[in-house]
């Protein structure tokens, strides 16, 4: 009677663990910064207005805009914001801004063992159309 206590024991803790793995490894924030880019561009393809962006990205509750700017494109750079880092870049960090209005959009975190954020950033030409989304991820320090 105790051997199959332990052995039902056992078989709850294995089917615990199982299900933790495939819980973890179906979180889409653990794909790839392409195939999130791929994901979102399925979505909100190139050409899309900026208004149907945002609403394609609000109907996503756990997402978060963090920010729109409607003077500046994107440019990665150690996480600030376009309008933060633009007027004192020199002229070849200027060449790389993509597009003339941007947002950031928090799309949530994981953890691996660290902290991982997940940020897209989408550009628009002038007229509020999506040219590019780039997808980043930012490992929080201990």
């Amino acid at each position: 009677m105790k051997k199959k206590k332990v052995k039902f024991i056992l078989a709850v803790i294995l089917l615990i663990i199982i299900i933790t793995i495939i819980i973890f490894l179906l979180n889409p924030l653990r794909y790839s910064k392409e195939k999130i880019r791929e994901k979102l561009l399925e979505s909100t393809p190139i050409g899309t207005e900026m208004q149907e962006v945002f609403d394609y990205i609000n109907s996503h509750n756990e997402w978060e805009i963090e920010y729109i700017d409607y003077n500046y494109g994107y440019l990665i750079l150690g996480g600030k914001y376009p309008s933060e880092v633009v007027g004192n870049l020199s002229s070849e960090y200027l060449e790389k801004v993509i597009g003339e209005q941007s947002t950031r959009v928090f799309l949530g975190e994981y953890h691996n063992p660290l902290c991982v954020s997940v940020v897209a950033y989408y550009a628009f030409d002038s007229e509020g159309k999506l040219i590019n989304i780039a997808v980043d991820k930012h490992v929080d320090g201990i």
